[in-house]
């Protein structure tokens, strides 16, 4: 059976593992990507995306492919995206489609309101999505499969989730040549995961839905062993020769045992490929630094996010106190490991006060780099659930008005751009290049900070990456600037030689690739109550609040969608 997976941007280590375990069974799995020029999370501008769109490019390959199931793996982000082809390829195909990750299983009757989406899988993907292509190849759909959403007589059908995998070690290594054979220039580095789950229940974190749809189970958290990913790393390094990696765990350092082992295996091995990883300021402390440092870790990001206690505590759910944050980052400060400390604007009461100590906080402990982040309050999670409590936003906008706004946060435009919080995030980022004096004469004088140059968040996020430091081993940076060297050239090039893509012409019935009848019916209802009308927001205190774009607004001035 030949699945097709469709991806935007970046390297998705889910579906690596989901074709490698599909491979194993002997079917045919391919990849189709679009690489989203200028419509991602680091650059996003509509015009330039028309122009440089690969999304007919990316329809016209799956038709030609003819799949007989096609894929999705959709954060809010590439939701949209996923609509938009996965409705155009089915004017050609009849084709079954099944939408997975986070954003399904966050709002999986959302998703399965859209007449191109057949099948969501919520949770881990992994043995579901291998029981589905199994039920489609002989012909049977099997409606008890756990893990799917479906149609069923016209309303959505949740099956129950399986157990989470608890053992780790008995997945195989991610399909990487799953990415390199579609021509994806994702040779520079390796994407490797350590872990499963979080021990902590931060509000804005994607375990925060995840956690609470498998009812808190105790084996949330669970880890490959050191043996294991010492020889996915091995193996990486004889096979394709990589020179960086990226650990994408949500807290490389939550157990100290764990994190020693892998020191000693990884050294022991002589792999030692330089790694970037997630830590926890809880769980800094001299013999896990000892630990990074003889595993050849080259960066560390933590996140702080705020140093106002009660935010801190009943905004985002987060235990660690102002002195542990200062001593994690008085130890990192001391060895030659690349520290990023992350800090997100746009909170629920936060305030300019609290900004104005977390200057003079990072002025003091100067760490390699500060990455401002702006709030996402996406759906289902527990923060834009308080967010919506406090009238600060409305977190259920009217269909039309989600396609708007599907590649972006939901904070309003006028939040994201606020002078005042861009001017200081102008300072953290001048806080690496001017002495302790200077930014602390800036901070004590209002006109001083009200001269500062008020950045846009992109220009930020640029001057930041390009002139913040370590460079060298940047996987995410060098990944990103070489898929926008290698799709817009590409893109040039074909405009000029009369080459871009064009859809073939619809067929009046689209060939049907569905092993049997469509499992569902439409109209299907979109959960009730979900567009609900909200009280007039109002502004936090110094205009830092949050509040609805005037366009968001009807003409009496109300927030929310109107009563017909």
């Amino acid at each position: 059976m030949r699945i097709v997976f469709a991806c935007s941007a970046f390297e998705l280590l889910g579906v690596g593992y989901m074709s490698a375990l599909l491979k194993q069974r002997g079917h045919d799995v391919r990849l189709v990507f679009d690489p989203g020029l200028f419509d991602d999370t680091f650059s996003y501008s509509p015009r330039m995306a028309k122009l440089f769109s690969y999304q007919r490019n990316t329809i016209k390959q799956i038709i030609e492919l003819e799949p007989d199931l096609l894929a999705f793996s959709v954060v809010r982000a590439t939701n949209q995206w996923a609509i938009e082809v996965a409705t155009e390829v089915k004017k050609h195909l009849e084709v079954p489609t099944v939408f997975g990750n986070i954003h399904a299983t966050s709002v999986p009757h959302e998703l399965l309101a859209e007449p191109c989406v057949d099948f969501v899988i919520r949770g881990e993907g992994e043995y579901a999505m291998l029981d589905l292509v199994d039920s489609l190849e002989k012909g049977d759909f099997d409606p008890t499969i756990e893990n799917i959403s479906f149609r069923e007589n016209g309303q959505v059908r949740d099956n129950p989730l399986r157990p989470l995998i608890d053992d780790l070690d008995e997945l195989p290594f991610p399909d990487k040549e799953l990415f390199l054979s579609a021509g994806v220039p994702f040779d520079y580095g390796h994407l490797l995961i350590s872990e499963r789950g979080c021990p902590n229940a931060c509000t804005f974190c994607y375990n925060n839905v995840v956690k609470r749809a498998y009812g808190f189970p105790r084996n949330y958290l669970r880890r490959r062993s050191p043996e294991n990913v010492v020889a996915e790393l091995k193996w990486a390094k004889e096979t394709y020769g990589i020179k960086v990696v990226r650990m994408a765990a949500n807290n490389f350092t939550s157990s100290l045992e764990w994190l020693e082992e892998f020191a000693d295996r990884y050294a022991a091995e002589k792999v030692l490929v330089p790694y970037w990883c997630y830590v926890h300021v809880r769980n800094i402390n001299e013999r896990a630094v000892k630990a990074l440092e003889k595993s050849n870790c080259y960066q560390v990001e933590f996140g702080i996010q705020s140093l106002d206690p009660e935010v801190r505590q009943k905004v985002l759910h987060r235990t660690e106190t102002d002195e542990m944050v200062e001593r994690a980052c008085q130890l990192m400060m001391k060895t030659k490991i690349f520290t990023v400390g992350d800090y997100i604007l746009g909170l629920p009461r936060q305030t300019t006060d609290e900004l104005d100590k977390l200057c003079r906080f990072y002025n003091k402990n100067r760490i390699n780099r500060i990455h401002v982040l702006w709030l996402h309050t996406f759906p289902d999670l527990e923060i834009t659930k308080i967010a919506e409590s406090e009238g600060m936003l409305d977190t259920r906008p009217t269909p039309e008005k989600l396609k708007e706004i599907e590649r972006k946060s939901y904070l309003t435009p006028d939040l994201i751009f606020s002078p005042m919080f861009n001017r200081y995030r102008t300072v953290l980022i001048l806080i690496r290049y001017l002495p302790r004096s200077w930014i602390t004469w800036i901070l004590d004088h209002p006109r001083a900070m009200r001269l500062m140059p008020s950045i846009p968040p992109i220009i930020g996020s640029f001057l930041v990456y390009q002139f913040g430091g370590e460079k060298k081993f940047e996987l995410i940076r060098k990944r990103l600037y070489r898929r926008y060297r290698h799709y817009t050239l590409k893109k040039v090039f074909r405009a000029l030689t009369g080459r871009l893509a064009r859809l073939p012409r619809e067929p009046e019935v689209p060939v049907n690739k569905w092993p049997g009848e469509l499992p569902g019916q439409f109209p299907v209802p979109v959960t009730e109550g979900m567009f609900r009308s909200f009280a007039d927001p109002v502004r936090g205190p110094d205009g830092c609040g949050v509040a609805l774009a005037v366009e968001d607004r009807d003409p009496a001035g109300h927030s929310g969608p109107t009563s017909s």
